[in-house]
């Protein structure tokens, strides 16, 4: 897709949808 630093980035060019379907959702807030 597109070369991001991180998973913040994912988001901002995704947007949330694919954001929420990620395994950076649930690594941002599990730790």
């Amino acid at each position: 897709i597109v070369n991001a630093d991180g998973c913040g980035d994912l988001h901002d060019v995704v947007g949330e949808d694919f954001w929420l379907a990620t395994p950076c959702y649930s690594t941002a807030f599990e730790g």
